[in-house]
């Protein structure tokens, strides 16, 4: 049963750090493109997120579940993948920001302001809402709400691949069976 639990651990690291990598790249791609296609590189990121899982899950169940995996199962590897890969990419904004370029938390409270000016919020509570933002306007805040969201992101996205990657044995009955057998 430890065997198991190791392996689901390595694996959740090693497709967790591709897939935080790869968000990283999102980040620095998004930071280039600016506000222009801000749409499209959210819908990049969490669409390179659900492939980490869905590849790193499927993975996991081929090479050490001999092609068999419960849903729980499957569920409990994409949470760990969008975990690891949620402190990957957390570390490497937040790198970014201290080495690179700081300026970023000033162009996205412009963005942020720009949308709540374009909303029709008025100048009071733009101005609210604006000082509420820039308690969280830090690397340190960013990094760890950034491991907040892309977990429970990749936890949400988790729950639709594991449907796709559970595979039963046919003989299964019942899930209890099934679960004793794969942690063996």
């Amino acid at each position: 049963m430890s065997e198991n639990k190791l392996s689901i651990s390595r694996n959740a690291m090693n497709y967790g750090g591709m897939t935080g990598i790869a968000l990283f790249l999102v980040f620095i791609l998004s930071s280039i493109v600016g506000t222009k296609l801000a749409g499209l590189m959210q819908i990049i990121n969490y669409t390179a997120l659900g492939i980490g899982i869905y590849i790193g899950t499927k993975n996991y169940r081929d090479s050490e579940l001999k092609g068999v995996m419960s849903y729980s199962s499957a569920l409990y590897s994409g949470f760990l993948i969008s975990f690891f890969a949620s402190v990957i990419i957390a570390f490497a904004v937040f790198l970014y920001i201290k080495l690179v370029d700081a300026s970023i938390l000033d162009k996205i409270m412009e963005q942020t302001e720009q949308s709540m000016m374009d909303r029709g919020l008025s100048d009071d509570e733009v101005e609210k809402q604006m000082q509420a933002a820039q308690l969280f306007m830090n690397p340190t805040s960013m990094a760890f709400f950034s491991i907040l969201g892309y977990t429970l992101i990749g936890t949400l996205i988790a729950l639709v691949t594991s449907a796709f990657v559970k595979k039963q044995t046919p003989n299964s009955g019942d899930s209890f069976e099934n679960f004793i057998q794969q942690n063996q």
